[in-house]
């Protein structure tokens, strides 16, 4: 009876420290879909944007330590090309300020995380509407422009005519201004 119950208790510990390291490898590698859910992916962790001081340090980082970084917004893309295995994905929903309104110009700069109902929310009390964006109001601005979507109103052209510069952060964790004449 005392052999049995040894054993018993073998197991039990041998079956807990194996749930133990499952549930580990589970929350330190989520898997993660975009919306059409047809190709899941093993990443090493989820970050959330955070700052422009911390995006800097999250690209500085994975330089130096060989990660991959992908960058999701409302994770919208489908197909799994916005996913890659075993890297970081930056969650950039939480980068989504509108930093600055010109009412007069028509002008208007968002974080990328900024999705086009943010901006509709803000434009709208002006009497002004986006002239191109997607169909729909849920996608984020950063998530358009890498994608670069026209519209429904072909027309007025592709997002990217509409867009007079932008910051991007390079690997080497530098921010560059993007326009028609500097880094084009």
């Amino acid at each position: 009876m005392k052999k049995m119950f040894s054993i018993l208790l073998f197991v039990y510990f041998i079956l807990f420290a194996s749930s133990v390291s499952l549930y580990r490898t589970q929350t330190t590698n989520p898997t993660v879909v975009d919306k059409s859910r047809l190709f899941p992916v093993k990443i090493k962790d989820v970050v959330p944007a955070g700052g422009q001081g911390k995006l800097q340090y999250l690209v500085t980082k994975a330089k130096s330590t060989g990660d991959k970084i992908s960058i999701a917004g409302m994770q919208h893309s489908q197909g799994g090309h916005t996913y890659y295995p075993n890297a970081i994905m930056v969650d950039m929903k939480k980068y989504n300020k509108i930093l600055e309104l010109d009412v007069v110009g028509k002008t208007i700069r968002v974080q990328s995380g900024a999705t086009w109902d943010d901006i509709q929310r803000k434009i709208n009390p002006h009497g002004l509407a986006i002239k191109v964006m997607q169909s729909q109001n849920i996608f984020t601005v950063g998530g358009s422009l890498s994608v670069n979507v026209h519209g429904r109103d072909i027309r007025n052209g592709a997002l990217i005519d509409t867009v007079e510069s932008f910051r991007l952060l390079n690997a080497n964790g530098e921010i560059i201004n993007v326009n028609r004449t500097e880094n084009a």
